[in-house]
C-alpha cells in the first residue's frame, strides 16, 4: 500500500518514503526500543548530558534549569534566544564553544568515518544499544552505490524479485555490495566487499536455495587439477536461504565477452579445451544405462509438464492457437508432439548416464589468464533426473545456436494481433563456434548424436521458459518464441 501511494510522487520521493518506512521498521523489528541495551545506553547518554549541563552551569554561573531549557527547549534558535540568559550572566564565549564544539566534533568524526579502517574500528561503538536481534541488515551504507540500495527498496516494496530483497535482508550483514550481476537463474550473484577483500557471493531462497547448496557441494566435490572449476571459499545456510562465496579473480572476464574481443583461433582453442575437460569428466564417471523409470520421469517433469504449461501461457497471451513468428506462420498444434511420450522417448536413444555439469553454457565459463587452464567453469546444475552426457553438449548448443547470452540480457518479444517479433542477433563469432561444436559432436560420437543434442537443446529451452514467464510476460513470450523456432527446426531437419 505504501509503495502504491508513494507512486503518486516522482521516483526520488518514492524511494525516500520507502527508505523512511524501512528505517523505522528496522528499529521496531529489532526490538531495540524495549531492549536492555537500548535502555542502558539511553540512561548513560542522558546522564552524560546532565553532567555536561551541570558542569557548564557551574562554570558560567547560570542555573542548571536555565542551561537545560536553553539547550533543549529552543533547538532551532537556542544560540539567538535560548542562551541569552546564560550569556547575560557572562561567559558568552564559553557558551558558544559549549554549543558549537559538539557539532564540529561530529563533522570531523563523519569525515574520519569515511576511511574503511576507521569505520570498522568504530563499528562496535556505533552498534551500542542495538539488540542484535534485527532481521533487517539492509541499510544504505551496505551498498557502495545508491542504485544498489534503490534496487533493494524497489524489489522489497513492490513485492517482486524476491532474490534481490532476500539478499538485502539476509546476505549483507558482513559486507558492502558493489553491484549485482544479471543472470538467468533464480539465484542472485553479487560483487561484495568484506573485511578480507572483494569476492563473488551467490544467494538464493526457497527451492532455489537447496539447488544452490547442491551446486556448492558439487563444485567442492569435483574440484581437481584436471577440471577447471570455481573455488568455493565459504557458505552460509539459514532458514529457507543459502549463500556461498567465490574469490574474485583479477583479470577474469566472461567467455561471452572474450568471444567478441579475442581472435577466433584463441576462442576456438578455449572451446575445445572445455569440451575435452568435460568429455573427460563424463568418461571418468560413466554410470551405465539409466533406468527407464528415470528417463520416464525426466520426460514427464522436464518436457511434458513444461510444454503444456508454456502452451497454455502462450494461448492465453496470444489469444488463440495460431500465431506468426518473425513473419512465418505457426500453430500450437505443432506442440502436441511434446505431449506424446512415445515420440519423446524415441528421440532419446542414448540412455547412458554420467556425472555432468548440467549448465555448461558460454555464460558459465570465465576466462582467466592467471588460472592454470586459462579459464574456469561456474554454476553447475547437476540434478536432472536423467544425467545424460549429451545435456552438457546441448547446453553449449543452447548458447551458440541462437545466441542465448544476448537473448538472456535483452529478451523482449513484441506482440501485435497474434504476431510475435523476436530479434535474433547471433554474432559471427558465435556462428563460427557453433559450427565447430556441431563438427566436434559428430566427430566424437556420430551423426545421430548431433540430432539428440539438438533435441536436448529444445528441452533446455522448455525448462528455461517457465522461469522467464515468472520474470515477465515479455521474457516468457521471447523464450516461447525460441522454443517454437527450435521445435520447427528440429522436426524439419530430423523428424
Amino acid at each position: 500500500m505504501l509503495w502504491r501511494a508513494a507512486g503518486l510522487f516522482n521516483s526520488r520521493i518514492r524511494i525516500g518514503l520507502a527508505d523512511l518506512s524501512w528505517s523505522a521498521g528496522e528499529i521496531l523489528a529489532a526490538e531495540s526500543v524495549a531492549g536492555w541495551r537500548f535502555t542502558t545506553t539511553t540512561i548513560a547518554m542522558w546522564s552524560l548530558y546532565a553532567a555536561a549541563y551541570g558542569a557548564f552551569a557551574q562554570a558560567s554561573g547560570a542555573s542548571f534549569g536555565t542551561v537545560f531549557e536553553a539547550m533543549l527547549q529552543h533547538p532551532l534558535n537556542s544560540l539567538a534566544l535560548g542562551l541569552s540568559g546564560v550569556a547575560a550572566r557572562g561567559g558568552a564565549i564559553g557558551m558558544y564553544i559549549f554549543a558549537i564544539a559538539p557539532v564540529v566534533l561530529i563533522l570531523l568524526l563523519h569525515r574520519l568515518a569515511q576511511n574503511p579502517g576507521i569505520s570498522r574500528a568504530v563499528r562496535p561503538l556505533l552498534d551500542l544499544g542495538k539488540s542484535g536481534r534485527s532481521s533487517h541488515v539492509a541499510r544504505s551504507d551496505r551498498f557502495r552505490g545508491e542504485d544498489g540500495y534503490v534496487d533493494f527498496l524497489d524489489a522489497l516494496f513492490s513485492n517482486s524479485r524476491r532474490a534481490v530483497s532476500g539478499f538485502g535482508m539476509r546476505a549483507v550483514d558482513d559486507c558492502v555490495v558493489h553491484h549485482f550481476f544479471r543472470g538467468g537463474s533464480e539465484a542472485l550473484t553479487a560483487l561484495v566487499e568484506t573485511e578480507s577483500g572483494l569476492l563473488i557471493r551467490k544467494f538464493a531462497l526457497g527451492d532455489a536455495a537447496e539447488r544452490l547448496r547442491i551446486q556448492a557441494d558439487w563444485l567442492r566435490r569435483h574440484a581437481s587439477d584436471d577440471f577447471p572449476l570455481a573455488q568455493v571459499i565459504g557458505d552460509q545456510h539459514s532458514s529457507a536461504a543459502f549463500q556461498y562465496d567465490m574469490p574474485l579473480v583479477a583479470g577474469a572476464i566472461g567467455f561471452s565477452d572474450a568471444i567478441h574481443a579475442d581472435p577466433a583461433a584463441i576462442n576456438r582453442a578455449r572451446l575445445m579445451h572445455v569440451l575435452d575437460r568435460v568429455d573427460s569428466l563424463h568418461s571418468g564417471s560413466a554410470q551405465g544405462r539409466a533406468a527407464d523409470a528415470s528417463v520416464d520421469r525426466y520426460i514427464d517433469e522436464k518436457i511434458v509438464a513444461n510444454a503444456e504449461g508454456i502452451a497454455a501461457f502462450a494461448r492465453r497471451e496470444i489469444g488463440g492457437s495460431e500465431y506468426a513468428l518473425n513473419g512465418a506462420a505457426f500453430d500450437l498444434e505443432e506442440w502436441r508432439v511434446l505431449s506424446d511420450r512415445q515420440w519423446l522417448g524415441a528421440q532419446m536413444r542414448r540412455r547412458d548416464a554420467a556425472t555432468i555439469h548440467g549448465d555448461l553454457t558460454i555464460e558459465n565459463i570465465v576466462v582467466s589468464p592467471g588460472h592454470p587452464h586459462g579459464l574456469y567453469i561456474i554454476d553447475p546444475n547437476p540434478e536432472n533426473r536423467f544425467d545424460s552426457p549429451l545435456i552438457d553438449w546441448a547446453k553449449m548448443m543452447q548458447s551458440l545456436h541462437l545466441g542465448y547470452e544476448g537473448l538472456n540480457r535483452t529478451a523482449a518479444c513484441a506482440v501485435e494481433g497474434g504476431a510475435l517479433r523476436l530479434p535474433l542477433a547471433r554474432s559471427e563469432a558465435y556462428a563460427a563456434l557453433h559450427a565447430t561444436l556441431e563438427n566436434e559432436i559428430e566427430a566424437r560420437f556420430d551423426e545421430n548424436a548431433v540430432r539428440e543434442v539438438y533435441f536436448h537443446e529444445l528441452v533446455n529451452y522448455l525448462r528455461l521458459t517457465p522461469y522467464k514467464i515468472g520474470q515477465s510476460v515479455e521474457r516468457g513470450l521471447a523464450f516461447f518464441a525460441c522454443s517454437s523456432l527450435l521445435l520447427r527446426r528440429y522436426r524439419e531437419r530430423f523428424a
